[in-house]
């Protein structure tokens, strides 16, 4: 199956040479059985939807890149990449975005939100505050699956996508 090299106009791809990167890696750990990460996205069903196997429709859809540090996210955990489900992510915002995050129900907002970002309300490291709540009876995570309902990615709290 055609994993979606580029075809058409070399000039996009010299000018997107980082881009390119980044879509191609994507199709490839969806797509390549032999791939080192493919048990983590195409082995779980993470797919790459039809309009992005074009590498054109990809810039299309998420140029400009907002720096380096930037990384292709997906909102939801275990959904596709698809526009209306990726974002460009810090790192920071990523490692607070995965399937093994724990959250807690946010003091002020109310929402769930993941446990990292309390300990940062809180002040502390996350190891302080956890200790804290656990000691107080106080300390009950959810999975993502469990709150589901009510889940809010770190991306849509820090509305990182513009």
């Amino acid at each position: 199956k055609d994993v979606g090299v580029a075809k058409g106009p070399p000039s996009i791809i010299k000018t997107n040479k980082a881009l390119y990167g980044v879509w191609s890696m994507m199709l490839v750990r969806c797509s390549d059985p032999k791939h080192i990460s493919y048990k983590d996205y195409g082995g779980r069903g993470i797919r790459v939807c039809e309009r992005w196997r074009s590498f054109e429709n990809f810039v299309a859809d998420m140029s400009p890149r907002p720096s380096m540090l930037h990384t292709l996210d997906r909102k939801e955990a275990n959904g596709n990449y698809e526009p209306s489900n990726c974002v460009w992510a810090t790192g920071k915002t990523q490692a607070r975005n995965k399937r093994a995050s724990l959250f807690l129900l946010h003091p002020v907002s109310k929402v769930w939100v993941p446990a990292a970002e309390i300990a940062e309300y809180m002040g502390v490291s996350y190891q302080v505050m956890r200790y804290r709540l656990l000691k107080e009876g106080k300390w009950n995570p959810k999975t993502a699956d469990e709150v589901r309902s009510v889940y809010i990615t770190a991306a849509e709290i820090y509305d990182i996508s513009t």
